[in-house]
């Protein structure tokens, strides 16, 4: 075998050992406990938002299997959001919302929109994680079966 065979098995080698010995270090924290089956999103939804009485939103957490056979609760407030907020679920006086894949979308019928920044709770939920007697249109209950976060 000559020196330049001899450097480029002994770099296979190398690499080899390597690949299959891996790195090693410390283990990460763990990350906040949660269900991947739910999605909740606050959205700000300032004056200049509403266009015809609707405010469009993204939310990845609606999918076509979510629309299909899932669930989505909205909760409203007008108020600025504190720990103390209570979140009111719609339809509720003039606000509601409908949705579709990928897409929150708030409603004032009637009127051009809110003429002060709302603020919306969106929460989807697949079919799989819904719970038979869950009051959905409690936030409070909601987050504290399913662990999502404010």
């Amino acid at each position: 075998m000559n020196l330049k065979s001899f450097k480029v098995a002994a770099a296979a080698i190398a690499l080899v050992g390597m690949v299959f010995t891996g790195c090693t270090g410390e283990d990460g924290e763990d990350g906040p406990a949660g269900n991947a089956n739910v999605s909740s999103d606050t959205y700000t939804v300032l004056d200049t938002a509403w266009s015809g009485g609707r405010a469009t939103f993204y939310h990845a957490g609606i999918s076509q299997s979510v629309v299909n056979s899932g669930t989505v609760q909205t909760f409203f407030t007008g108020d600025s959001i504190t720990s103390e907020t209570e979140w009111i679920p719609l339809p509720s006086g003039n606000f509601s919302y409908t949705y579709k894949t990928d897409s929150v979308i708030f409603l004032t019928p009637g009127f051009a929109g809110a003429n002060f920044t709302t603020y919306y709770k969106v929460v989807a939920i697949a079919s799989g994680a819904k719970i038979e007697g869950l009051d959905e249109s409690s936030y409070e209950e909601l987050q504290m079966v399913y662990g999502f976060e404010d």
